[in-house]
């Protein structure tokens, strides 16, 4: 296995990428899920209300 990830590096730098962006997608995910939350505090609806009307 190390053979051959010595023969493929792009392979390693193709994983690194996609774990890093990977990490990136479900930061802002849960920081989208967050703000849902604040602001539905701050204008009384809760999130379900606010799914409901095609937002």
């Amino acid at each position: 296995m190390i053979d051959y990830l010595n023969r493929h590096p792009h392979l390693i730098v193709l994983l690194v990428t996609v774990l890093i962006w990977l990490g990136i997608s479900l930061y802002l995910w849960r920081l989208d899920r967050r703000l849902d939350e604040l602001l539905s505090k701050f204008s009384g609806k809760t999130i379900e209300q606010d799914n409901n009307t095609g937002r």
